[in-house]
């Protein structure tokens, strides 16, 4: 169960209350990396590949979302990159693409997001 520190509370009235988990956004994050182009996948824990390797990927794989105190959440995405990419072109649409996504979907203000380059791996 998160604590409320790992949750992002949405606009509503007074009766309602609309909270969005974390893991819920770092799905929609790892799913807004993996439509943008020259992104080989996304790049682990070590205890995810584990996990990976009994069939059983999670979603937001490579991707860790942490509130920040002024209620924006900041998002890192761990990648590897096909051979012959543009990496800054690639960490630049990445960047783009999360926090759009994000942001329309879950209603929650992204304060950065930060791409981290693990590998490049050749296309296939």
């Amino acid at each position: 169960m998160a604590t409320p520190k790992e949750k992002q509370n949405l606009k509503s009235d007074k009766r309602d209350k609309i909270e969005v988990e974390e893991d819920v956004i770092a799905t929609l994050a790892a799913g807004a990396v993996q439509r943008v182009p020259g992104v080989y996948k996304m790049h682990g824990s070590v205890v995810g590949d584990l996990i990976g390797l009994l069939g059983k990927e999670a979603p937001s794989k490579g991707v860790h979302v942490r509130f920040e105190e002024s209620g924006k959440v900041s998002i890192d995405v761990h990648l590897e990159v096909e051979y012959k990419s543009s990496i800054p072109q690639i960490a630049s649409q990445v960047q783009q693409e999360v926090r759009k996504f994000v942001e329309s979907t879950a209603s929650v203000e992204v304060e950065k997001v930060r791409v981290f380059v693990e590998d490049v791996r050749p296309a296939e």
